[in-house]
């Protein structure tokens, strides 16, 4: 499995102008607009950095490659594995990295705001990220990674559709939407982070039971 993961990282390097494009963007955000920016630019990086799973799979679908790769000493279960723990290594380094800088920012160059608040934001923004990483892998491989695309299109069009009617949900029901966040986000820390990590490891685990049965009954 280990040379499965350099492999994949091999491969993340061949898009080395985008990577350094987007953290060029990100710093620039950072010191702009009095750091109003850091939370939400933490949060799009965090989401690019799952997406880019699709990437490597691409790759891996190249002149019947895949039907190589599985042929390996490895086995088929372990190419599912790496996949997702490629994608957790991918989101989780980014998510760390972008957090540390965006920290640091906040409180020794704006000198103002709630590194909290960052965190905390920062934290359920992962969820998000593992739930594309979830819906993202078994399509992908039973599908393929051009419908994949259509697929994420179709799960944001659904996530903004829920937001939506739960927000007009909640206004007939005259209970303050912003007061449910704000009860959400004022739980302790530790609480908190604990219900995002459950919140994230469920869809993972459906999602890789999904992906490791179908690589197995897969004929290539």
């Amino acid at each position: 499995m280990k040379g499965l993961l350099i492999k994949d990282f091999k491969m993340l390097m061949l898009q080395k102008m985008f990577l350094v494009i987007t953290a060029g963007v990100m710093l620039v955000l950072f010191f702009t607009n009095n750091g109003a920016h850091i939370g939400y630019v933490i949060s799009y990086e965090t989401v690019m950095a799952a997406i880019l799973i699709i990437t490597s799979l691409a790759y891996d679908e190249m002149d019947n490659g895949m039907a190589f790769l599985v042929t390996l000493p490895t086995g088929r279960g372990a190419y599912v594995r790496a996949k997702y723990l490629f994608g957790l290594i991918i989101m989780l380094g980014v998510w760390g990295g972008s957090l540390l800088l965006g920290c640091l920012i906040q409180r020794f160059w704006w000198k103002n705001g709630d590194v909290t608040e960052i965190i905390l934001t920062s934290a359920v923004m992962l969820v998000l990220g593992a739930f594309i990483i979830a819906v993202m892998v078994p399509v992908a491989l039973i599908f393929g990674t051009a419908k994949c695309r259509v697929v994420i299109l179709a799960v944001v069009a659904v996530v903004y559709a829920v937001i939506f009617l739960g927000a007009k949900l909640v206004s007939a029901q005259a209970v303050q939407l912003e007061e449910m966040i704000n009860a959400f986000f004022e739980q302790n820390m530790v609480l908190l982070l604990g219900e995002c990590f459950l919140a994230g490891m469920v869809p993972l685990g459906i999602s890789y039971a999904i992906s490791a049965s179908h690589m197995r009954h897969k004929q290539f």
